[in-house]
Parts: C-alpha cells; structure tokens; sequence
C-alpha cells in the first residue's frame, strides 16, 4: 500500500519478450483518490499507453487495452461516469476479447461495460516501460493511494463466467467477506488467488510496494520518494484506520 503525492512513480518494468499475448486480461486494484478532479492522472499505463488506467475530469474512471497494432481492443471510457470516487474504492476490469465482453466492477457492483470491443482480438501485454502513479516518470502523476494492483492475462470460468459476471469463487479468492457479504481488503497475497499467478502484483507495505509479487521482475525506477498511506485514512479491512509509521 502506498500514497503517490502527484510527483511520484514506480516504472521502468519491462515485459517485452517475457510474457504471451492472450485475448484476455483482469486488473484487480484499491484505490483512494486524493483529488479525483484533476485531469488526466495515470494510475496504471505503459509508456506507448497500450494499457491505461486513470481518472479524468470530474471523478471520471478510464480504463482502456490495446492488441498487437496499437488497435483498441477495449476501453470503459469517460463517457461513463463514476461518482464519489473519494475514499477506498475496488475495481475489477475483465477483458475477454474471444467472448466479447470488456466489464468494469466498482466495489464489487457492475458498473459500465463495452458492448462493441474492437481490434484483432489480442491483448498486447508484452510491453515496455510500465508505470504504477503516472504515465511516464511524473508525467500526468496520480495523488492518493493504491494498494494491491493485479495484473492478470489469463483466467478461467471458475471465477469469470463466459459473460463477463464475476463469480462467487472470484469475490471469495480476491476479497475478504463479512457475513453479509460485503467486500473487504483481502488481508492475504493475491499471488495464487485465481489458479495462475499475476504477471504484476504490488501489494506490500509501501516500504518495498515496488517489489512485483506477480511472476515478472520488480519495478526498477523510483520516481520521487516512495510514501506511505496519509494517516487516519480508514482502510477497507473491517473498518481498520491506518496509522503511518
């Protein structure tokens, strides 16, 4: 879990040649704006922007993949506008370009999809130069936190069905339940949480937040100084207030 303060990045990962392009991909994260309002500010991307992930204007979640010629295969845009985007809030984005469907869930809940994915069906994830907090170094750098971005380009019907609903094995494997089935932090490593390991997942403490626990290397380059979450946040863990260090 780590606070980006608008000046600083993780970035640097290369993947290209390491990891096979799929139809398919889940980006699994929390995050908690610090001033959802401003333009353009880039949780996740790479530096040719074939993935992003960022908020726009007025509270607006964008999430958008591309394939193999730079063709958008995918992409919930500002068109669909989330509200409220302040304190924690889950996103599950899930991508199935041979079954035809591209679903964004906000704290569990469908919230905006896709219907006419476009490009040639092939999800481009062997990329270069991926950032978590900005684009590129601080370029269009985000503020708030972030805690446990996944990174998935495969999974089965065990946890997505043929449709694009997320399953029940799903919530149970990536986020703590209550007995009302409210979701939670999921207060264990995602790692082997659906059957396959993330090619990126950052989940740690801020102090090492830029140790990838998925199966590629770790983010290289430190943009600014790494901090930790602004104390007296409350945390989606039962109700837990984080006190830093």
């Amino acid at each position: 879990m780590m606070h980006f303060d608008g000046s600083s990045s993780l970035g640097g990962l290369n993947l290209a040649g390491l990891v096979t392009d799929t139809d398919q991909v889940l980006i699994h994260f929390w995050f908690d704006p610090t001033n959802p309002d401003s333009s353009n500010q880039y949780i996740a991307a790479n530096a040719s922007q074939y993935l992003i992930v960022r908020i726009g204007t007025n509270n607006r979640l964008y999430l958008r993949v591309e394939d193999t010629a730079a063709a958008e295969v995918a992409v919930i845009s500002p068109v669909q506008v989330f509200t409220n985007l302040t304190g924690w809030t889950a996103v599950d984005f899930v991508v199935d370009a041979t079954q035809g469907f591209a679903k964004v869930y906000i704290d569990g809940v469908f919230a905006a999809e896709d219907a006419a994915l476009t490009g040639n069906g092939t999800i481009n994830h062997d990329l270069n130069q991926y950032h978590l907090g900005a684009r590129t170094g601080s370029s269009d750098a985000y503020t708030g936190g972030l805690a446990q971005f996944g990174y998935w380009t495969s999974f089965s019907a065990d946890y997505v069905s043929s449709t694009g609903e997320l399953t029940a094995k799903y919530f149970a494997s990536v986020y703590d339940l209550d007995e009302n089935g409210d979701i939670y932090y999921k207060d264990a490593s995602l790692a082997s949480a659906l059957g396959v390991q993330p090619i990126i997942l950052n989940e740690n403490p801020f102090s090492t937040f830029e140790v990838n626990n998925g199966s590629q290397a770790d983010f290289p380059t430190i943009t600014g100084t790494k901090k930790p979450l602004q104390s007296g946040r409350e945390l989606p863990i039962g109700g837990w207030t984080y006190t830093a260090p």
